[in-house]
């Protein structure tokens, strides 16, 4: 752990914000911790936690904090980051790194940041110890020429935050960054890591009627990445049981990974050659993010996930939208 940690200021106290809190809190309960929350949220049981709290961006930059977590509602991201990167504030700016809807002056201003003030986009997936495997066994052509790939996840909305009306939260919101092109695009970020760069050819979005919400709650993908090699992607939060895996077939054997559980196995036509089980909870993924992105600013890692990619995630979310309305 950095010795050059004192304090810290975590933009927004939904879930995720909760979460960053009680993981800096617990391993290094000796960083002061600043919230900048919009004053409209519950009270939490987090709140004890704090040193700081305010509504206003420029007293949390006077503040001084050493970095900042991002954690706000999607539309707030770019502006909060610009901010504080003007600054010299370093951001872990939480997935995913904008609405899609900001101005091209906003996406110029905060790329141009980013080269000189560490930025990490929380794409947590790419930290997952399974997913670093996996990269490392195609980089080292295990599978031989990779044939096909499918990314799914499947959850139900209403049960990811049992204490809060999910009607009320960003995930269902549009105006907020809502929706679950944006809400699950780890899959999209991760398809792209591990195979990309990849282009999205076809894309299905019909809601479907499960959810009284104004946003897509399912969305089917198909892409293809230089390669020519098709990638289906296939995400929603209107199903049960959750699962979430990811399986890549070639021409020398199989991956597939099961992020719920952890698991990973490879195998070939007559036995499972590879096999690797992280025993990571939720947190413990968390607090190797915050680690890492600590590292970019003490020991100037490159980020796991830059602006730039983190642009392009959403530039494909972009066209698979585009490509749904022209196909109405």
């Amino acid at each position: 752990m950095t010795n050059n940690f004192k304090k810290i200021l975590i933009c927004g106290l939904g879930s995720i914000g909760r979460r960053y809190l009680r993981i800096i809190n617990k391993n290094w309960p000796e960083v002061k911790i600043a919230v900048l929350r919009s004053g409209f949220g519950p009270n939490c049981e987090e709140i004890k936690l704090i040193d700081h709290q305010t509504s206003d961006l420029r007293e949390s930059i006077y503040w001084a904090p050493d970095a900042a977590i991002i954690s706000s509602p999607a539309n707030l991201h770019v502006d909060q980051a610009i901010a504080l990167g003007d600054s010299g504030i370093p951001c872990l700016i939480e997935k995913p790194l904008g609405s899609g809807n900001e101005t091209f002056k906003k996406w110029e201003k905060i790329l141009h940041l980013s080269y000189s003030v560490p930025m990490l986009v929380g794409y947590i997936l790419r930290h997952d110890p399974c997913a670093i495997l996996i990269k490392k066994k195609l980089d080292e052509n295990l599978l031989g020429n990779v044939v096909e790939a499918d990314f799914h996840c499947g959850s139900w909305l209403p049960n990811w935050r049992p204490e809060t009306d999910y009607l009320k939260t960003v995930s269902a919101r549009k105006e907020l960054g809502g929706g679950v092109l944006l809400e699950l695009s780890h899959e999209i970020d991760i398809a792209n890591w591990l195979l990309g760069p990849i282009k999205i050819n076809h894309s299905n979005l019909n809601p479907s009627g499960l959810l009284p919400i104004d946003v897509e709650d399912r969305a089917y993908l198909f892409a293809e990445n230089e390669n020519r090699v098709p990638i289906s992607i296939r995400i929603n939060f209107c199903s049960e049981p959750t699962t979430r895996k990811v399986i890549i077939r070639g021409e020398k054997g199989e991956i597939f990974w099961d992020i719920a559980l952890g698991k990973l196995e490879i195998r070939n036509e007559n036995q499972v050659i590879f096999q690797y089980e992280n025993n990571l909870d939720r947190d413990s993924l968390f607090l190797i993010q915050i680690q890492y992105f600590l590292d970019c600013i003490f020991k100037n890692k490159k980020p796991k996930c830059s602006v730039s990619e983190g642009k392009y995630v959403l530039d494909l979310v972009q066209t698979a939208k585009n490509i749904h309305r022209l196909n109405q």
